[in-house]
C-alpha cells in the first residue's frame, strides 16, 4: 500500500502502545520473515528548515545514513519474531534535493497551535526543521518533534545531539502509520529518544517499507517483556527526552514525595530536563512548585541562552495550566490570565530575553500563547470570560501577529471546554493513536 499523496489533516500520533489488545495479555506477532531477503526500499525525503535554524546538506545526509543504518541493523541477533525481536529492515532514507529554507512569513519557526501546524505541513517538503514545538496534537511544553499519522510531513527541532537519527526515523515511522511501541524500550518507535533506541520488529519494518503495518494476536508477553512495562522512577522519567512531549498520564501518576525529589533536582538540572521537571510538577499538582516555576520564568540569566534554555522558560505557563487543573492555584490562574496579553511580558518580567538571541516581540507572542493554552488546560478552574477579553485585546494589537494570537486564544477556549467536560487525562488520551 503506497503512502498517501496528501498530508493527513487531522491526527498526530502521541503516547500510544504499539499493541493489539491488552499489554498484559498479548503481544504483537510479527511473522517469521521470508526465506529470501526482501529487496531494499528507498524513500526520498525533501528537507527544509526555518530561516532561524541551521542544517547543511552534509549533516542531513549523515542523519539519514544513521537512521537507515539503525533500521537495517539486527541489534539483538537471532530472535523469535516477537514484539521485542529486532529485525533487519531493508529501508534507506535519502535526501532529495538541497536543504531548502522557509521564512517566518511562510510558516512559523515556533509551532504554537493547530493552525501553525497546518500551515507548516502545507509547505512543500517532507522534513521540516523548526525552532520549537509547542503543539503536537495538543499543547506541550516539552516536545522536540511531531509527525502526521499517516502523512508526508514531520517537524523536528535540532535541540538534541547524537540522537537526531532516532528522531527522524521515529517521525517518519508515524508518517507510515506506526504508533508508539511502549513494550520495547529499545525501539525506534518508543516515545523516548536515546542512542540505543534503534530497534524495529517485523511489523514495524513492514510499515516502513509499505506504509501498512500488520499484526495479529500472539502468545502472552514473557516476563522480560512485562518488566519493560513497569513504571520508572521520577528522576529517570524527567531525564527522558519525550519526542512528542512528556506523557501527561504517566506524569500524573507520581506523588507529592516525587515532587520533593524534583524540586531538589531543579538547581542542577540540564536544559530540557528543566522543562520535564516543571511539566511533571504541574501534573502532580504540588502547590510548592508554583513559586519555583514563576521564579525560574522571571529570573535573569548570566549567560547566553540556547534554544533549549529559552524553551525551558517559555513552556512554563503550560505546566502552570496542568497544575491549576489539579488544584486551582490562584497564583497560577492569575498569571495565566494576565499573561495572555503579550504586553504583560515586559523586559522587566523577562530579564533573560536580552540573552536569548531572539527578539522581544517573538518571545512575547510565545509567552502569551503558552499562557492561553495553559489557561485552557486548567479546564473548569479557568474563568470562561477571560478568553473573550483576551481575544478582544488581541484584535487591538498593531502587529502582524494579531490574527495569529486571536486564533490561538480561540483554540485555547475550545480546549477549556473539552477539558471541562472530559478532564485533562481524557483530553490527552484522545490524542493518542488508535
Amino acid at each position: 500500500m503506497p503512502l498517501p499523496a496528501s498530508i493527513d489533516s487531522g491526527r498526530i500520533r502521541l503516547n500510544a502502545l504499539l499493541l493489539v489488545g491488552s499489554a498484559s495479555a498479548a503481544s504483537l506477532v510479527v511473522g517469521a520473515g521470508a526465506a529470501q531477503a526482501p529487496s531494499p526500499v528507498t524513500h526520498s525525503l525533501t528537507v527544509i528548515r526555518h530561516e532561524k535554524t541551521a542544517l547543511t546538506d552534509a549533516r542531513a545526509d549523515q542523519i539519514l545514513r544513521e537512521a537507515s543504518a539503525a533500521l537495517a541493523a539486527d541489534d539483538d541477533g537471532a530472535g523469535n519474531g516477537g514484539a521485542l525481536d529486532d529485525r533487519p529492515c531493508a529501508v534507506t532514507l535519502a535526501r532529495s534535493g538541497a536543504v531548502g529554507v522557509f521564512t517566518e512569513a511562510q510558516a512559523p519557526g515556533v509551532i504554537l497551535s493547530s493552525a501553525d501546524w497546518t500551515k507548516l505541513t502545507r509547505l512543500p517538503g517532507w522534513v521540516k526543521i523548526v525552532q520549537r514545538v509547542r503543539w503536537c496534537s495538543g499543547p506541550t511544553s516539552t516536545a522536540i518533534g511531531c509527525g502526521s499519522t499517516p502523512g508526508r510531513s514531520f517537524a523536528l527541532t535540532r535541540q538534541v545531539s547524537g540522537i537526531e537519527f532516532k528522531l527522524w526515523a521515529h517521525e517518519f515511522g508515524h508518517n507510515t502509520r506506526l504508533g508508539h511501541n511502549s513494550v520495547n524500550g529499545r525501539a525506534i518507535m518508543n516515545q523516548g529518544a536515546a542512542t540505543y533506541k534503534r530497534e524495529v520488529n517485523a511489523n514495524e519494518c513492514t510499515s516502513y517499507r509499505t506504509g501498512a503495518p500488520r499484526g495479529v494476536f500472539g502468545p502472552p508477553l514473557a516476563q522480560e517483556e512485562l518488566r519493560s512495562l513497569q513504571p520508572i522512577g521520577v528522576a529517570q522519567f524527567v531525564r527522558t527526552r519525550w519526542i512528542e512531549g512528556l506523557p501527561y498520564a504517566q506524569a500524573r501518576s507520581y506523588r507529592r514525595s516525587d515532587a520533593a525529589i524534583l524540586l531538589r533536582m531543579l538547581p542542577r538540572a540540564a536544559p530540557m530536563v528543566v522543562s520535564n521537571i516543571f511539566a511533571t510538577l504541574g501534573a502532580i499538582g504540588d502547590r510548592r512548585a508554583v513559586a519555583a516555576m514563576i521564579g525560574y520564568m522571571t529570573s535573569s540569566a548570566s549567560h547566553s541562552l540556547s534554544s533549549e534554555e529559552v524553551g525551558d522558560r517559555t513552556g512554563i505557563p503550560i505546566a502552570l495550566g496542568w497544575l491549576a487543573n489539579r488544584n486551582r492555584d490562584p497564583r497560577a490562574l492569575e498569571l495565566l490570565q494576565a499573561g495572555m496579553d503579550p504586553a504583560y511580558w515586559t523586559p522587566e518580567r523577562l530579564p533573560w530575553v536580552g540573552r536569548s538571541g531572539e527578539d522581544l516581540a517573538s518571545i512575547q507572542l510565545e509567552m502569551a500563547s503558552a499562557s492561553a493554552m495553559g489557561l485552557g488546560l486548567a479546564g473548569q478552574a479557568a474563568p470562561a470570560e477571560a478568553f473573550g477579553r483576551a481575544e478582544m485585546a488581541a484584535r487591538t494589537l498593531r502587529t502582524a501577529d494579531s490574527d495569529r494570537l486571536v486564533e490561538i486564544v480561540r483554540e485555547a477556549r475550545g480546549i477549556r471546554g473539552e477539558v471541562s467536560r472530559s478532564g485533562l487525562a481524557a483530553f490527552y488520551a484522545a490524542r493518542r493513536p488508535r
